[in-house]
């Protein structure tokens, strides 16, 4: 039932004798509900300055890029970084929390129909920043509502400003997607609406998989259990584990292929393992001195907010003030509660206190981070507001002359001018001293690596993807949406101790495999690493040390640069905050680098955008092995050969070949052809060539080892029943990839077969694949070279119609292979050295001294 405000102020009246207005009663907050600006206004001021803020920005945590950009980037685009944290044997991390991310790129991809991914990058922070502007009007109501419009008008006013929120609004982070929760719980809590409250902070606790934030809704909750009853908690806590807990579950336990519990696995991580210590720590001014430059003087008052309630009990002389009144949905007063509790001391205690709870268990953790603080920066905004109200109209109070009552007032204006000015100032500075990494990575995005594959000459570029390497400047890394389809990251050897991330697996389901050389004690891993020499690009800092990139111009020209601060050698007032013409004497600078190799070396047999395993032998610091002795073929008889080979081989056709001196065979037609995983095993001296899938070629990771001649996989792969791929996976089994199932080397499409429009990537991959197994063949391992009856690429992939084009290179390709393989001059193998011989000759031994041993 609905009533009219009138009667709810008569209500609140009776409940409330205070509440009329005296002219010798005191009041510290005013019995105004109204607001400065209605929600549609409030919003649209607060997304202005955080569409600002999405766009000038720069990342301030490696933690944002590696565990959250990253991983978002993996599941858009098929490629990127991956952090032990995702690593299946650990799942510190919720999948969750990033899929609703992904979700909204695929959206904003759907709708624009702009494949730019900087472009895409930027939006999903837009649309992080718009959503934090709607949180931030909600919670602005809701404050009118319960204190007045007032503190109100204060706290918008804190929020607008703070150098913090600007920055937090539009993170990456769970600490900034539990502000966006703290943000709506708290307001439905002034509103009343204990049941939304809850909603939204189980939201959260569980989808940030960052439950150690629990502790800040402990008040709201015992409010609500205090109010609504134990029933109605239990009854709400199973509706969030059947809605929230559950659904983050199946979609975790999806991607990581088992299930898991990614809240319990950083709970016993960091809490009860303690390993957080194991990423830096801090001494006890750290939070101080960042809460006062993200705050400026609003953070000291946040902390003195515990003067709120005491003044309060002091000065009100029991006046406490009803706040406000419940709605529904619609809007209507509801008579059955018409009144929130009054604002009691210890009411305005209840209020206040997450806020000291949740610094003090910061503040005795050793390891510390900016980000941490971000979850209560909307109840410092409320808390400075608070004592700032509450201090300044005590103050009028007690001091009633009419000149200290102005003095008051003029310093209100004085602490407001000097906390816009120290605030924008602080973001200003921030944006032009630390945005050369965003900078530099654009201009790499748009225009170098554009021009650096437009200025390729070689037809077969055995490189064909772009590495761009980091080295002391790895965590200042944005993402992969500043890489280019054709491009990734790398990294070089710059003094880092820790544990640095390494590609995810580029295929369907790579979330679910295990990497190796991962660890959870951020112990290095020197797989990590490859040689600066094999780096198309470097992007580093020129800090003016000697002997490094910077210096070696034969190799290395700059073709971007821009300013980053320097801020051992930059006065502390100049650094901290921007002052015009005076930062930009006083500052000195670094110069932020985009470095060209303009030599490149290339390794050997490096597949394209396939895992490269950089062992020794291509570290320049070991000298490289000497090659294997050629072995030589001369007067091996046909019957040995016959005896050696499987029956899917003996044939008229095959025996004409061998009489012939040729070594390449062919299998029987038809089903008698069919060889299989047992066959490939028994015959090691036969080199089996088949058609492959690009897909299943990069998630075998398959390794060319050089001293043995054979195809060695490094990781888990599809076993194929039905297709010449069933002996995938077997060192003397030699692919030839003939469709892709996979994003196409150089794009960002997803494609299945080969065609013509891309019949130079088409030749490049089949062309890598031809000279692999002449270099086998070269190594004499092999007797022969074993096909199929029928011809490569006409099966599944069905080339002769798909892409006539790119069949007709491959058949030149193999009459390539074959040429080689039966040219005599290429490698020979001595009778005795054959295992037919001497498996023969051992039976003869073994026959003799049977018969020796019969005489005896």
């Amino acid at each position: 039932m609905s009533v009219s405000k009138q009667m709810a102020l008569n209500k609140m009246r009776q409940y409330d004798p205070a509440f009329a207005r005296k002219k010798h009663n005191f009041h510290i907050f005013e019995h105004d509900f109204s607001k400065d600006m209605n929600f549609q206004n409030t919003f649209i001021l607060l997304s202005v300055i955080r569409i600002i803020g999405a766009l000038t920005s720069h990342i301030r945590d490696c933690d944002e890029t590696f565990n959250y950009w990253e991983p978002t980037h993996y599941l858009l685009k098929g490629y990127g970084m991956q952090t032990w944290e995702y690593s299946p044997i650990f799942a510190l991390r919720s999948y969750a929390y990033i899929f609703f991310h992904v979700l909204l790129g695929m959206i904003v991809r759907i709708l624009v129909e702009w494949h730019d991914k900087v472009f895409i990058f930027y939006a999903i922070r837009v649309i992080l920043g718009i959503f934090c502007a709607y949180c931030e009007t909600y919670f602005y109501q809701a404050v009118c509502h319960r204190f007045g419009r007032i503190v109100g008008r204060y706290t918008l006013l804190f929020t607008f400003f703070s150098s913090g929120m600007y920055f937090s609004s539009v993170a990456y982070v769970p600490s900034s997607y539990a502000m966006y929760t703290v943000l709506l719980s708290f307001a439905a809590w002034f509103y009343g609406h204990h049941g939304k409250s809850i909603v939204y902070a189980a939201l959260g606790v569980i989808l940030s998989t960052w439950p150690y934030i629990a502790v800040i809704f402990l008040p709201l909750s015992f409010d609500a259990l205090h109010h609504r009853g134990l029933f109605k908690i239990i009854l709400w806590g199973l509706k969030l584990i059947l809605y929230v807990l559950v659904p983050m579950v199946l979609i975790d336990s999806f991607f990581y292929g088992k299930w898991v519990f990614t809240i319990y696995n950083i709970v016993h991580y960091n809490v009860f393992r303690a390993n957080s210590i194991l990423y830096g720590v801090e001494d006890w001014k750290y939070y101080l001195i960042n809460g006062f430059l993200n705050f400026a003087f609003c953070f000291p008052l946040a902390l003195l907010s515990f003067v709120v309630p005491i003044l309060i009990r002091l000065y009100s002389q029991g006046n406490y003030v009803v706040r406000g009144f419940i709605m529904d949905d619609q809007g209507n007063i509801d008579k059955d509660k018409i009144k929130l509790p009054v604002l009691t001391p210890f009411r305005m205690s209840i209020y206040i206190c997450p806020l000291y709870i949740w610094f003090f268990i910061m503040q005795i953790q050793p390891h510390k981070e900016e980000r941490f603080l971000y979850v209560v920066y909307p109840l410092v905004s409320l808390a400075s507001a608070l004592t700032f109200v509450t201090v300044s109209n005590v103050l009028c109070h007690i001091l009633k002359k009419q000149i200290f009552v102005k003095t008051i007032k003029a310093l209100k204006v004085i602490f407001i001018i000097a906390f816009v000015l120290l605030s924008v100032s602080r973001t200003i500075s921030e944006i032009i001293n630390f945005g050369a990494p965003l900078r530099v990575y654009r201009h790499l995005y748009h225009d170098e690596i554009e021009r650096h594959i437009a200025m390729r000459s070689v037809p077969h570029d055995q490189d064909r993807t772009v590495l761009v390497c980091v080295g002391k400047e790895w965590y200042r890394y944005p993402a992969s949406f500043f890489l280019s389809s054709n491009s990734r990251l790398a990294f070089v050897e710059a003094g880092f101790k820790g544990q640095l991330p390494q590609p995810y697996f580029e295929l369907e389901g790579g979330t679910r495999l295990l990497q190796n050389n991962f660890n959870d004690m951020n112990l290095e891993e020197r797989t990590r690493y490859i040689p600066k020499e094999e780096c198309h690009y470097l992007i580093d800092m020129d800090i003016g040390e000697s002997n490094t990139v910077h210096q070696d111009t034969k190799r290395w020209e700059t073709v971007y640069s821009t300013k980053f601060l320097n801020s051992g050698n930059s006065p502390r007032l100049s650094r901290v905050y921007y002052i015009p013409y005076y930062s930009y004497y006083r500052n000195k600078y670094f110069d932020y680098k985009l470095l060209r190799n303009k030599n490149v070396v290339i390794p050997h047999h490096k597949h394209i955008h396939h895992y490269i395993d950089h062992n020794a032998k291509l570290n320049e610091k070991d000298p490289p092995k000497p090659p294997p002795k050629m072995k030589k073929r001369s007067g091996l008889k046909l019957q040995l050969l016959r005896e050696n080979l499987p029956s899917i081989v003996l044939n008229s056709e095959n025996d004409l070949a061998i009489e012939k001196g040729g070594n390449v065979l062919l299998t029987k037609a038809g089903k008698d052809g069919y060889w299989n995983r047992e066959i490939a095993e028994a015959h090691p001296r036969l080199l089996f060539v088949y058609g492959e899938n690009h897909r299943d070629f990069l998630k075998m990771k398959a390794f060319f080892d050089v001293e043995h001649g054979e195809l060695r996989p490094q990781w888990h792969y599809t076993d194929q029943k039905r297709t010449q791929g069933n002996i995938r996976g077997e060192p003397n089994a030699f692919p030839i990839r003939t469709s892709w199932y996979h994003a196409i080397p150089g794009s960002d499409a997803y494609q299945n077969w080969f065609n013509d429009r891309e019949l130079p990537i088409n030749s490049d991959v089949i062309r890598e694949d031809i000279d692999r197994i002449i270099e086998a063949w070269k190594h004499g391992t092999y007797d022969f070279v074993l096909f199929g009856h029928e011809h490569v690429g006409t099966g599944v992939a069905n080339l002769p119609k798909r892409a006539p084009k790119t069949y007709a290179f491959l058949t030149k390709e193999i009459h390539r292979l074959k040429n080689v393989i039966n040219d005599p001059s290429i490698r020979r193998l001595r009778l005795e050295e054959h295992p037919a011989v001497i498996s023969d000759d051992a039976r003869n031994t073994e026959k003799r001294g049977d018969t020796q041993r019969t005489e005896l």
